[in-house]
């Protein structure tokens, strides 16, 4: 016969409790995202994450820092293939650009896995 003592049997329940409460946090996988281009009329990026489905059909949004306003314009919106890349077509003012990628959530046999959302480094171009 197994001993359980009471904490075990209180963490245990509180465990399964915080299961079944709906919008319970899940941990995020991490996800990173860069520009790797900015020349002419095209940026190019890329997502990475340690999970495949964190990567591919990510929504990108591209910013343009603007000082004067203090506010940032969205200058181009993508999602990303299903290596993690995004490439947005436009004229682009030289300026100080950064990319989002927003969080999004996918079921795997039932269970939600969130993707983090993530800024880029703000970079010149």
């Amino acid at each position: 016969m197994v001993r359980v003592s009471r904490w075990m049997c209180v963490l245990l329940l509180v465990g399964l409790a915080a299961m079944a409460v709906p919008g319970t946090a899940l941990a995020a996988v991490k996800s990173t995202v860069t520009i790797t281009s900015g020349e002419g009329d095209e940026f190019t990026g890329k997502v990475t994450s340690a999970k495949q489905r964190c990567k591919a059909g990510r929504t990108i949004k591209l910013f343009r820092e603007d000082y004067e306003s203090g506010e940032d314009s969205l200058v181009g919106t993508d999602k990303t293939d299903k290596t993690g890349a995004w490439t947005m077509d436009g004229s682009f003012i030289a300026g100080i650009f950064y990319a989002r990628v927003l969080p999004s959530v996918f079921h795997v046999h039932g269970m939600a896995i969130r993707c983090a959302g993530d800024f880029s480094v703000h970079q010149r171009y």
